[in-house]
């Protein structure tokens, strides 16, 4: 029986979501020594278990794709390549829900790197509302949205793209 061979990453990009996280993981995807998973947001230390989760192929900002299995999660990184070096990830969501995901990365890897991303809190909640709102995920007006209790809260069990 063939020995299970299991890559986790080196690195973690834990952004605020719009504060650049994507760019940053196209950069260093784009460096020959560097492999990011093949989804960006794959949300693995966030992750209800039970959720329901789009397939890779299908995968989208309203359908997100969670792996749930440390199988499927160090599915995400390409090993055909012996060149690489570090292997990293980006998961907006992990800054979002930090009462799952700290203890979970930590848990797992405990010695992983933290890239943190953030932006002025104001401009950065702008542009996810646009975002949302553009994706059909948010049907609220910005008012709304600002005026509203539901905004204050934190967003325990989801991948929190909606917390403004």
């Amino acid at each position: 029986m063939g020995k299970l061979s299991i890559i986790l990453p080196d690195f973690i990009i834990i952004g605020a979501n719009k504060s650049g996280t994507t760019s940053i993981a196209k950069y260093l995807d784009s460096h020959p020594d560097i492999n990011m998973s093949s989804i960006k947001e794959p949300m693995f230390f966030s992750s209800d278990p039970v959720s329901k989760s789009a397939n890779k192929k299908d995968a989208s900002l309203a359908k997100p794709f969670f792996a749930h299995t440390l199988k499927e999660y160090s599915s995400l990184f390409d090993d055909s390549n012996s060149a690489i070096k570090a292997y990293g990830e980006a998961s907006t969501s992990y800054l979002a829900n930090p009462i799952i995901s700290a203890k979970l990365i930590y848990k797992i890897i405990p010695n992983v790197k933290l890239i943190a991303i953030l932006r002025h809190p104001v401009d950065r909640a702008a542009s996810a509302y646009k975002m949302c709102y553009g994706n059909g995920i948010e049907s609220r007006t910005f008012s709304e949205v600002v005026e509203s209790a539901e905004s204050q809260q934190k967003i325990l069990k989801c991948h929190g793209v909606k917390e403004y």
